[in-house]
Parts: C-alpha cells; structure tokens; sequence
C-alpha cells in the first residue's frame, strides 16, 4: 500500500491568504494617578453619543475645574476597543496659537511620516484610513482651529473627535454635553449646616463627598468619614460647589 502524499498548505488551500500585519494604534492614552469617582450617569450618556453613526464630534463644556478632562479621558479609554485604531490623546493647554494646532496633535500622535509635508497635510494623510477616537484636550483658547477639527471629519470618514473646552466649537453636527458639578447632599437647613436628616451612610454616597474622602484618604491614610467630621466634609463640598478641581 504506497504512502499517501501530503500536498503543500498552498495546493490544498489556494485561496489562503496570509492575514494583514495589524498597523501599531496611536500613541496611547495617559494613565491617571488617582481613582476616577463617580459620573457613572454622564459617563453613559456620552458613551451613548459617541457610539452613534450620526453623531461624530462632542464637546464637553463646562468651567475651569469641573472636571471635563478627567471624564474625557475615563470615556476615550472606555471606548478606545471599540474603535480599530484606539483613542488618541492631545493636550492643548500649552498651545494659543491655533496655528500651531496641527503639529501639537501631530506631535501627540508620534506621527513621523512626510516630515516634508505641512503638519496639516501629514495629518490628513495620517488619519485619513483609520477609524480612530481623537480626544482634543483644552480647547479653547485654539477656538479658532475649529475649521482645521471640520476639515479633518470631512476628509476622515472613520475618525471621531471628542473635545473638552469652555466654550463651543460653533461646527455643523457638533454635540455639546454640559458637565455639571459633582452632586451634593441636600440640606435640612441651609444656613445652619444641619445635614441631621441624612445618615452618614447617605453622607458617603454623595459623589462629591466619596471624591473628597478618596482625595483625603490619599493624603492622608487615616482620614476616615464620620458622623463627627460630616458636617464640615459636607460643608468644603458646597463652598466648592461640587467642582472636582476646587
């Protein structure tokens, strides 16, 4: 009985095909030092947007220290697997001059290629096959770099930019989402500082009072919320007015 003959992989297989190498993802996204508290709601809610064909620029508005970056970030990485290329991050705090804006999201992004070309042009190029998050970050002192974010949707079908600033980009199909203030404890007697209404358990689950323990337990190890510290935790909070940063 003679030996059965083994074909090669191609002859059995003709139509196989090696697959692709997988193109390296952008830069990724810094990884914060402290716990991230709350917002699951607003969380959700621009998740919500993003994920929608229809929907491919938000901006997230709200004053200095409400906490736009930090929940930015906490959405582009939530959402980052969702996108082939990930989710790129672009700090624009350092920059006023909306000029410069290209080369700070080219620099960002680690692009390297058509170094002859102009930073607008190289990211054209850069982004214009990837399905992509871009998460531009302290936008508003660049306001005027608006065109450049509508250009780049325009000549990009699979990029989605997620902007945090104070004021709006003013763009066709532009979401804006208002970040509120964490929330705060309500009141049995505002002027008074009375909270003896609430037990401290109800205390503790306000979201600007966990964010204030975290912050505290952080600083201080031995810190822990009690029926005796409540009151003034509760108290820093509103003077704050719920701002993460204040």
């Amino acid at each position: 009985m003679s030996e059965p003959v083994i074909k090669p992989i191609s002859q059995t297989w003709p139509d196989l095909v090696p697959f692709p190498a997988r193109r390296p993802r952008v830069a990724p996204l810094p990884a914060p030092l402290t716990r991230f508290v709350g917002r699951n709601a607003e969380i959700a809610a621009i998740s919500a947007l993003l994920r929608r064909e229809d929907v491919r620029l938000v901006t997230l508005t709200g004053p200095g220290g409400a906490g736009k970056t930090r929940l930015s970030l906490r959405v582009a990485a939530d959402l980052a697997a969702d996108f082939a290329d990930g989710a790129g991050f672009v700090p624009l705090a350092a920059v006023r001059d909306s000029d410069l804006v290209p080369a700070a999201i080219s620099l960002a992004l680690e692009i390297r290629d058509g170094e002859d070309k102009p930073p607008a042009e190289r990211l054209r190029l850069f982004l214009h096959d990837r399905e992509m998050l871009l998460l531009l970050d302290n936008f508003e002192q660049v306001v005027n770099a608006g065109p450049l974010v509508a250009e780049l949707l325009v000549g990009c079908p699979g990029l989605t930019v997620l902007v945090t600033s104070r004021a709006t980009l003013h763009l066709s199909g532009e979401r804006v989402f208002a970040v509120p203030p964490l929330a705060l404890p309500l009141r049995a007697a505002s002027r008074a500082g009375d909270i003896s209404a609430l037990t401290l358990s109800d205390v503790a689950a306000v979201e600007a009072v966990r964010l204030f323990v975290d912050r505290a337990e952080t600083a201080a190890g031995e810190f822990t919320l009690t029926a005796e510290n409540a009151p003034a935790v509760v108290a820093i909070c509103e003077r704050a007015d719920g701002l993460p940063l204040a």
